[in-house]
Order: C-alpha cells, then sequence, then structure tokens
C-alpha cells in the first residue's frame, strides 16, 4: 500500500512539520521524496490500515492525502480505449471511438495524464529485474562452462521486449468510471478545433491544456518525475468485477505500455479518491 501525497503539496515549512510529526520520517527523506505539483509516495507499507490511518491523520491537516493499493496500476479492469476523435463545446465533450460516439459533460472529466507511449515497455522495477538477473547469468557464465554443466537456459538473452512504437498520448479520466479514454496524437482528430502547431506533441499539448482550463483539471506531466512511476510494477493482480456497461466492450487490442499505463491509472484513482466538487 502506498501513502500518496497530492500535487496540492507546496514543501511549505508548515506542510514539513506536519509530515514529519505524523510520518516519523526525517526532513531530508520528504524533501528527497515529495514533488510538490506532483503525485509523491510519503511511504510505502505492506499493512492497508496502516496506510490509510497515515493518509487520514494528513488529511486532518487539510494535505491532499490517499491511500492507494499499487496493483490499482496494474488492474486489466482499468480499460484504456484510444479515441479516434474529439469534440469539445462550452460544456461537452464528443468523443469518437471505432464504432460509435459518446457525449461527455464537461464536468465529468477528472485529470488529464500526458506522457510518452512506449509500446512493448514494462514496468521500471521489472526491467531492472531482468537486467540483474541477465548480469548474474553472465557471472555464472565462465564457471558453468568448465563444469560442461550449464543449463541453455542461463545463456539465453534476457532482456525486454523491442519497443517498435513510441507516441506522445494524454488519457483523459472521468469522475464517476474507472475506464479511461487516450489520445493518441498522430491518430485522434480534434473535431471543430486544429491546433496550429509544428508537430504532433506541441498540437497535443495545446489541446489538453485548452481542455483542461475549459473543465478546470489539472494536467500531469510527472510520470519521468514523479516518485509514484517508481511503483508502476504494482503488488500483484488486483482482483476486481469485470466492467459493465458502455466501456465493456471498447478494449483496445494493441499492445500496451505497462509502465505508462499503470501510472496514468494510479494518477487517475488518486485523483478520484480525493476529488472535491469543484
Amino acid at each position: 500500500m502506498l501513502v500518496l501525497l497530492g500535487p496540492k503539496y507546496s514543501a511549505s515549512e508548515e506542510e514539513l512539520e506536519v509530515l514529519v510529526a505524523e510520518t516519523g520520517l526525517a526532513l531530508y527523506d520528504l524533501r528527497t521524496r515529495l514533488r510538490p505539483g506532483a503525485w509523491s509516495v510519503v511511504r510505502a507499507v505492506a499493512d492497508a490500515a496502516h496506510a490509510e490511518e497515515i493518509s487520514a491523520r494528513l488529511r486532518l491537516h487539510g494535505m491532499q492525502c490517499c491511500a492507494l493499493d499499487s496493483a490499482v496500476g496494474q488492474d486489466s479492469s482499468r480499460l484504456i480505449v484510444y479515441l479516434c476523435g474529439i469534440d469539445v463545446t462550452s460544456n461537452q465533450m464528443v468523443l469518437r471511438l471505432a464504432e460509435r460516439a459518446m457525449t461527455v459533460p464537461l464536468g465529468a472529466l477528472l485529470t488529464i495524464v500526458r506522457g510518452d507511449v512506449h509500446l512493448g515497455r514494462m514496468p521500471l522495477s521489472v526491467s531492472m529485474q531482468m537486467n540483474s538477473q541477465s548480469m548474474r547469468a553472465a557471472v555464472l557464465a565462465p564457471s558453468l562452462l568448465a563444469s560442461n554443466s550449464a543449463p541453455a537456459e542461463v545463456f539465453r538473452e534476457q532482456r525486454a521486449p523491442s519497443i517498435q512504437d513510441v507516441f506522445v498520448a494524454a488519457d483523459l479520466h472521468f469522475i464517476t468510471v474507472a475506464w479511461l479514454a487516450r489520445i493518441d496524437a498522430r491518430q485522434c482528430e480534434f473535431v471543430g478545433r486544429s491546433p496550429d502547431a509544428a508537430n504532433y506533441a506541441e498540437r497535443l499539448d495545446r489541446f489538453i491544456d485548452e481542455l483542461a482550463c475549459s473543465a478546470k483539471v489539472r494536467v500531469d506531466r510527472h510520470v519521468k518525475t514523479s516518485s509514484l512511476a517508481s511503483h508502476t510494477a504494482g503488488s500483484g493482480r488486483m482482483v476486481t468485477p469485470s466492467p459493465s456497461g458502455p466501456a465493456s466492450s471498447r478494449r483496445s487490442a494493441a499492445a500496451s505500455d505497462e509502465h505508462f499505463d499503470a501510472y496514468s491509472r494510479m494518477v487517475g484513482e488518486a485523483e478520484r479518491q480525493t476529488y472535491t466538487i469543484r
């Protein structure tokens, strides 16, 4: 379980004093772990009740805080739906999917997570574990060769799947549903709006900044710097009921980026747990 501190954290002296008193962590540790304006991991604890207790005490001091199971990031029932197009008016969005369109009130938007999707990428800790195994195999190889008893598996190259595609994307999270809508900047059409930009990334950024301003939500761009991103491997598969309703049949069959997908899901759930009416 993770105790998360939200992007409203500003690293003020008052906040740091509360965190030292309530978590028992040293001031240096807190300054290292926590990033103002981003979701950060205060502590990772094994006991869910303990995590809830810490987060509840911090909320009593007015802090944006929640306890979150890192398995949320690997919860495959939280579907990722790729959009073909999106049309935004003053009070609603039309999400255009491959087979139909959905009209969603602008006020239903919870947050936007922006990042680079690397298809085939695994969570960082999994990649590090595989690299560590490869290094151990290389160290063992000479002695095993000398004994002529090396199993073939020791010498088989272990590496992450090759990344075949990288693109800029933005995930739209909503207040009342767990599935999320993904904008692939190369393929999604901004119906009725054509931001003047030299490349896909700039075009996407201009669009989501305008959307965030209209919906009064935050854009998270911290997947490369937030301490939350180091917990994307999760703590095991989360068992949840299969979703019902409109999103259940729209799961993309495309390859995934397990690292970014997990980070985005965790940010969305943390925002959902700490949501207050705007």
